[in-house]
């Protein structure tokens, strides 16, 4: 996916400058809470031919690569929240 689809679809960037990471550059990433379940995509310096991916933050077990599914899980999770959570 590339990474405009993110932008698009809510998910909030975030840059790690080298102060903090110690990479020798910054780098960032996106993620989308819905509920407290948080979509994080893999970090912009892992990024190949620019074919970005997100999974559910502290899982490997699930990797969304494909946009139609994203768009369809972030479709099922926002209206599968409670709505006394009131966290989008």
């Amino acid at each position: 996916m590339k990474e405009e689809i993110f932008i698009e679809l809510g998910f909030k960037k975030t840059i790690v400058p080298t102060e903090i990471s110690g990479s020798p550059s910054e780098w960032h990433y996106y993620a989308l809470d819905i509920g407290d379940l948080c979509l994080i995509t893999s970090a912009s310096d892992e990024i190949k031919d620019d074919n970005w991916y997100c999974h559910l933050f502290e899982s490997d077990n699930f990797k969304i690569d494909n946009e139609t599914d994203l768009r369809d899980l972030i479709t099922i999770l926002k209206r599968m929240l409670k709505p006394s959570n009131g966290k989008q």
